[in-house]
């Protein structure tokens, strides 16, 4: 029936949409000319997701300066933001690029 039809197209699209990979995929890592910052703050629902993210980010050769804060000096490669969008991801995230490493203290003294 056509009912059947719409719940199980929502059903599938749900699914989809909060799919998360169980192990951390295999992207390409190609060094970057800058470093980059990452910053995010995804919310505690989300908890799977989070995890998910600090996975990749390790598998990117990204370090963590704090839980919520991470900085590498690799590309992030398109399918990564893909997978963020995929996974709602993107609105809790912020991404910088640094063209000076530093402190701006350094600069004081």
């Amino acid at each position: 029936t056509k009912f059947l039809k719409k719940f199980k197209k929502t059903i599938l699209k749900n699914i989809k949409k909060n799919f998360i990979p169980i192990k951390k995929r295999e992207y390409k890592i190609e060094k970057d000319k800058y470093p980059i910052i990452i910053i995010f703050d995804v919310p505690e629902v989300e908890k799977r997701k989070r995890v998910w993210l600090r996975e990749n980010l390790s598998a990117l050769r990204f370090s963590m300066l704090q839980k919520s804060v991470w900085i590498g000096e690799n590309k992030l490669p398109t399918e990564f933001i893909e997978d963020l969008k995929r996974l709602s991801l993107l609105p809790y995230i912020e991404i910088f690029s640094v063209m000076k490493k530093g402190t701006i203290a350094s600069e004081f003294k």
